[in-house]
């Protein structure tokens, strides 16, 4: 079921300047269905009103819980949440969750949708970002953003059918499209350091691994045919995913198009408040007037 929360957050107590608006900065988090996590995206987003347009919050609960309900609702109406679980089922095991959060003093929500199912799911956001009279703009800062998760056991047809159905849904519109999130793929695009032992694992016939490479074969054409490009770290790369094991790996990924290119340019991995035994990082996706020199992969053909 999807449903919008339009909140007011008692933090912000002005409007963004006219740097602050085009900085447009947006976060993203797989948080392992842990409450913990997710209040801590929501209220790092509530915390920085005026640094970040969006969150894109993957693995959600099934279950919010009244706390996690009455953080959404102190947002208030400067934020505009969309929580979606599909199937519309929170006691079923293969149910996800998704949550996407845009600052309404950085742009609007024009419309949206859910597609795929519960193993492989995207919200899609038509938004539009504003201008420094806050107010609407011109069509060219129109833009779609793509919340995805890709469940670790996802076979790679059903990965190519959701990338080839986002691409229909926002009508080809590829170069205006940021799709961040967890896809559970591991690239050399995006996980130099990483893929000697991701293909030693394939070699020893492990399905986990080799559903996982053979997802980045979907992943890449679809990058490759529509021109979108892998956004990198702006600092020394490390990984998205650790565990206390010592095995880490690259899989939070943030593709942009063409046009959507020249507002976010680069990513960076954040350091979070706690420590957990699955910890994915939040990533954030810094705008082109948040960072200076990012480091970007052109052309992924």
């Amino acid at each position: 079921m999807k449903s919008i929360i339009n909140t007011t957050p008692h933090h912000l107590k002005r409007a963004p300047t006219e740097q602050e608006l085009k900085m447009a900065n947006i976060v993203f988090q797989n948080v392992d269905r842990n409450g913990y996590k997710l209040k801590h995206s929501i209220q790092q987003l509530m915390d920085n009103p005026t640094e970040y347009a969006a969150a894109l919050i993957q693995d959600c609960p099934r279950n919010l819980g009244p706390d996690i309900e009455q953080l959404l609702n102190a947002a208030s109406e400067d934020y505009q949440a969309i929580s979606a679980i599909f199937p519309d089922n929170v006691n079923s095991e293969l149910s996800t969750r998704l949550i996407s959060i845009t600052n309404n003093h950085h742009c609007f929500i024009k419309q949206q949708k859910q597609l795929g199912n519960a193993k492989t799911t995207v919200q899609v956001l038509e938004i539009e970002l504003i201008n420094n009279n806050n107010n609407r703009s011109t069509n060219n800062q129109t833009f779609f953003l793509g919340n995805i998760y890709i469940w670790p056991k996802t076979d790679p047809l059903s990965t190519k059918t959701l990338l080839q159905d986002v691409a229909k849904y926002i009508n080809l519109k590829t170069s205006r499209l940021l799709l961040a999130g967890d896809f559970n793929a591991s690239s050399a695009l995006w996980d130099r350091l990483n893929q000697e032992n991701v293909m030693r694992s394939v070699r020893t016939k492990n399905q986990h691994y080799a559903y996982k490479t053979q997802r980045v074969s979907a992943i890449e054409r679809f990058a490759c045919r529509h021109q979108m490009t892998t956004l990198l770290q702006t600092t020394e790369p490390q990984p998205t995913f650790t565990e206390t094991d010592c095995r880490s790996s690259w899989i939070d990924v943030a593709l942009v198009g063409l046009k959507a290119n020249r507002v976010w340019q680069a990513v960076q991995a954040m350091e979070p408040q706690k420590q957990e035994y699955r910890q994915h990082l939040p990533i954030k996706i810094l705008s082109a007037t948040s960072q200076q020199g990012c480091r970007e992969v052109d052309g992924n053909c």
